[in-house]
């Protein structure tokens, strides 16, 4: 698949409270958005529902991504990102953004593997955010990376396959202030919108009187009656 501009968003996109004007950001060409849920094992982005049900109302794909902190049960952090998503539809899916410290090799496991097994309970497969360097630590320690967000301004590695790529910041029509910019680069298991989704809007109403409508549902439900077959004469 070609790539397909995404954004990822935070409160930070939120100056004094302004709101993200999410049909100019679909008509600037972006399709997809991830949008920060939670972080830690207490707090919830206030702008998480809005943001995703706009973003989708709108047509762009939509994901959402917990940022892990250290010295927080990784059980504790996962149970919290699936507990923020709940009822929300996430074309894009869940991920863990670990842009986490130094850490020993047994740490990287003890925090990341509860974490993960606590979100995919839920919300399967999650993926992780990380840097390139971070990717080489989790393949040498084995640990699993259901789908990659790779943090690559200077470019992806030979060999290395992200859903995701991180590519710099910039700034885009509707959002007040510099966003980070993604590329969606692998499109399997999401599909790709042709045009935005229409949001829901009421059935009319009928006003005619009870008696009228009754008796146009009667007519519609009544078959013709056949003709008998003629007689031929003696």
């Amino acid at each position: 698949m070609s790539e397909a501009r995404c954004i990822d968003v935070s409160s930070w996109q939120h100056p004094g409270g302004a709101p993200i004007d999410w049909a100019k950001v679909q008509g600037a060409g972006i399709v997809g958005v991830l949008v920060k849920a939670t972080q830690g094992d207490g707090y919830v982005n206030p702008w998480l529902h809005t943001d995703l049900e706009d973003a989708r109302a709108e047509g762009l794909l939509v994901g959402a991504y917990h940022f892990a902190e250290t010295g927080v049960d990784g059980g504790a952090q996962g149970a919290h990102l699936v507990s923020a998503l709940m009822g929300q539809v996430l074309d894009l899916g869940a991920w863990i953004d670990w842009e986490v410290g130094p850490l020993a090799d047994y740490e990287v496991g003890s925090l990341y593997t509860p974490m993960l097994e606590a979100i995919e309970a839920a919300r399967r497969p999650c993926g992780l955010y990380v840097d390139d360097s971070w990717r080489e630590t989790f393949a040498r320690l084995a640990l699993p990376i259901r789908r990659l967000w790779l943090a690559a301004p200077d470019g992806v590695p030979a060999g290395v396959r992200p859903m995701i790529v991180q590519t710099g910041s910039g700034t885009v029509d509707g959002i007040a202030g510099p966003v980070d910019m993604d590329a969606l680069v692998s499109g399997r298991g999401v599909n790709l919108p042709t045009a935005p989704r229409p949001r829901p809007v009421a059935a009319p109403v009928d006003a005619r009187p009870d008696d009228e409508r009754a008796e146009e549902a009667t007519e519609a439900h009544i078959a013709p009656v056949a003709e008998p077959p003629a007689v031929p004469e003696a």
